[in-house]
């Protein structure tokens, strides 16, 4: 665009002075030396550029990459200033920042003065409404631009390429597996009493617990650790008592938590169903009553993903739901936004899993699977630089040649993931040459500048960036593209 109005005051033999600002250094360095070079010049001529404790003008310059602050602090000497300039072009006007707010807000207090003046405000991703309304509905003009074929690839692909598997995904595993055990236990568990009422709405006879059960031989132990002993015991207690709601079943449940200091919150091995829930679902009210007395949780989970009070609503317990609703109000616990997670679809026999649990349609269950064990081990809160490297080592040794940007959050990331692959450089090497660069804006403008300059015949440039390098720059080099998914604000 700069050029355009370049060309056009030349055709026309106006006269002209152009300033293009850009929201970082290495963007008004570069692009002014790609403009330069477009014109057949050398940077300092027509072209040139002023950041930080550097610049290359001459008297003879009619068009200034500067940034964002250089221009404030110019436009802070005076408005004078502006007198001989003709056009001011803002660049990735949609990278807010404190200098970019202010810039614009003296702009735009200065254009009634200076009538001559002309502002643009370009950026490929800006909320045009909100900048056309501050600049009391100005024109906009929409330039359709080509991208090169991108073939994307999302954090499941990523996990089945690299075979990528930490400790902590192995656990998450094991721990699914176990939730979807106890969920196919859970669905038995509603079947057998769902036909249970059915047979006793039909006057059909039903089968007694078996005198001879387990419950009616447990061994009793008075002690506060749960051996494995005790657990199989309240598992089955907890199993029985939902099964046949017998008063036998719930007092044999109630003296392990009464007697043998198992927690009323206890979870079932394989469905994660507590007393309580088993309670609920039975429509025992002294047990429901007594339990949360004890402080049982109402707000704890079954491997289906239901709350005592779901198990309640299954079961048509309309009374023990309402005390539920009544206890839940007392306790400042807003069991309708709960229950509204995980309410069942259907009557009891309905099972409903978690929504994490259904594979979607462009996943097959065995990514499906990777993806959740990932999520459940994976931090949120920091970029994974082992899956990042990961990635990185397994492009370089097994794709064609191209360099390599990689996207991290911050310097400290770009540090860590430099050490580890120069730490494995060995390993790197069998795939080939290579040559690392970091690219910050905290680093010197002569090593930002040695990123832009094309490889060696046979070596892959491996580029670990923030988001300097997303807009405004270009690598022309660059064949893949790692994004780690975080950024800092």
């Amino acid at each position: 665009v700069p050029q355009m109005l370049l060309q056009e005051a030349s055709t026309l033999g106006k006269p002209c002075r152009i300033f293009c600002t850009q929201p970082r250094r290495i963007s008004a360095l570069t692009i002014a030396e790609r403009v330069a070079a477009e014109r057949g010049e050398k940077v300092g001529y027509t072209v040139g550029y002023q950041i930080r404790l550097e610049s290359k003008l001459s008297p003879k310059t009619l068009l200034t990459f500067c940034t964002n602050g250089v221009l404030l602090r110019t436009l802070m000497g005076g408005d004078s200033s502006l007198a001989s300039v003709t056009h001011i072009l803002v660049d990735e006007v949609h990278e807010r920042d404190r200098f970019t707010d202010f810039l614009l807000i003296v702009l735009r207090d200065c254009l009634p003065k200076f009538r001559h003046l002309k502002l643009i405000l370009m950026s490929a991703a800006l909320d045009v409404n909100l900048y056309a309304k501050y600049f009391n509905n100005c024109p906009v003009i929409d330039v359709p631009g080509r991208c090169y074929p991108v073939k994307e690839y999302f954090l499941e692909d990523v996990l089945k390429y690299t075979s990528y598997q930490t400790a902590e995904m192995a656990k998450a595993f094991k721990e699914l597996e176990q939730r979807q055990n106890g969920q196919k236990t859970a669905a038995d568990w509603t079947k057998k009493l769902s036909q249970l009422i059915l047979n006793v709405a039909s006057g059909a006879p039903t089968s007694s617990p078996n005198k001879n059960s387990s419950v009616n031989q447990t061994k009793y132990y008075s002690t506060g650790e749960m051996d494995n002993t005790l657990k199989q015991e309240m598992d089955q207690c907890i199993q029985n008592a939902f099964l046949s709601g017998s008063d036998e079943a719930f007092s044999q449940m109630m003296y392990f938590i009464m007697s043998e200091k198992v927690s009323p919150d206890y979870q079932h091995s394989e469905t994660w169903a507590t007393p309580l829930m088993v309670a609920s679902g039975r429509g025992r009210l002294d047990i429901v009553e007594q339990l949360l007395a004890l402080g049982s949780s109402i707000t704890l989970r079954a491997a289906n993903d239901w709350t005592a009070a779901n198990w309640a609503q299954s079961t048509g317990q309309k009374e023990t739901l309402d005390l539920l609703h009544a206890y839940s109000a007392c306790e400042g616990v807003d069991l309708l936004s709960i229950n509204a997670e995980s309410t069942p679809s259907t009557s009891l026999g309905g099972l409903r899993g978690t929504a994490a649990s259904i594979p979607t349609p462009e996943l097959s269950v065995e990514d499906k699977k990777i993806l959740d064990a990932y999520n459940h081990s994976a931090s949120d809160d920091f970029a994974d630089v082992d899956l990042v490297h990961a990635l990185c080592m397994k492009i370089h040794k097994a794709q064609p040649p191209g360099a390599i940007l990689i996207f991290l959050p911050g310097y400290d990331d770009i540090v860590t993931l430099r050490d580890r692959i120069i730490a494995e450089e060995k390993q790197y090497l069998e795939g080939g040459k290579y040559c690392l660069f970091c690219l910050h804006s905290s680093m010197q403008s002569s090593d930002q500048k040695r990123v832009f300059r094309p490889a060696p015949l046979g070596v892959r440039k491996i580029i670990l960036s923030t988001n300097i390098a997303e807009t405004s720059v270009t690598i022309n080099d660059v064949v893949y593209v790692i994004d780690s998914g975080k950024v800092k604000e």
